[in-house]
């Protein structure tokens, strides 16, 4: 018995698919935002509802946002294929570390196991962020989701630079949604690991927690080596959002 099977699960497996209701339509996302999840988890059925079927961040009433090419687009791929945005796993230690800093990573390493990070995406993310405070996106109206809680470790300081703005683990954020939100997959390896990544409910948790933008960054070349299901998201993704490549000497560590 593990957690992977739901409550759900179990209650369909013991009452049978009458006792199961499926809501069609759904109120939160744009349509682009929504197509992947309805037909990869739930047969295609998904319907955006008219009211929010088309909506952009440049649209929000609620306050003035710029047009720009970050809020008239409701899907981007920041693709970091290529090996130069590797991730870190916790635990190691360089031979180079001195004392102070191998006590730290210690203590980091009890905290999170062998948790990923990765340091150079997560400047991506911090780059994203600010394009979208810039245009006049509310900080209390962007998510940072990612599965790995070292790399939330390592966006916290977004916290400080834009206040109200909410970072976290992508089980952490089930139940909730943002007017746009970023999330960081971290796993970039020449071995195609992924992990967790893998996980099916836990991607569909972070990608149908936006309601105008999502914005994801990784690296497709290791994900879409994870599974068949992640091989199609990144095929979505490259054939469907506004796809990025980074430009190494933009960021700002």
């Amino acid at each position: 018995m593990t957690l992977e099977t739901t409550l759900f699960d179990r209650l369909l497996a013991l009452h049978g698919s009458s006792i199961k209701r499926m809501l069609t339509t759904q109120y939160r996302m744009h349509d682009k935002i929504m197509r992947f999840p309805s037909d990869e988890l739930y047969e295609s059925k998904l319907i955006a509802a008219d009211a929010v079927k088309d909506r952009l961040l440049k649209d929000i009433k609620a306050y003035e946002v710029q047009d720009t090419e970050d809020t008239s687009e409701p899907l981007v791929f920041i693709d970091t294929q290529g090996g130069d945005f590797p991730e870190r796993n916790e635990e190691e230690l360089d031979s180079n570390d001195t004392a102070s800093a191998a006590s730290k990573k210690k203590k980091s390493s009890i905290l999170y196991g062998d948790s990923k990070s990765n340091e150079m995406e997560a400047a991506l993310v911090r780059q994203h962020v600010r394009k979208l405070v810039e245009a006049g996106v509310r900080p209390e109206d962007i998510a940072v989701v990612t599965p790995y809680n070292a790399q939330v470790a390592i966006l916290a300081p977004l916290k400080e630079m834009f206040p109200g703005i909410e970072i976290g683990s992508v089980d952490g954020f089930q139940g909730r949604e943002k007017e746009a939100v970023i999330v960081s997959l971290v796993r970039s390896n020449s071995e195609g690991e992924v992990g967790f990544l893998g996980e099916k409910r836990r991607l569909n948790v972070a990608m149908t927690r936006p309601k105008r933008s999502l914005a994801v960054i990784g690296d497709s070349e290791t994900v879409k080596r994870g599974s068949k299901f992640l091989s199609r998201w990144m095929d979505y993704l490259e054939e469907n959002a506004d796809l990025r490549y980074p430009d190494l000497a933009s960021l700002v560590r």
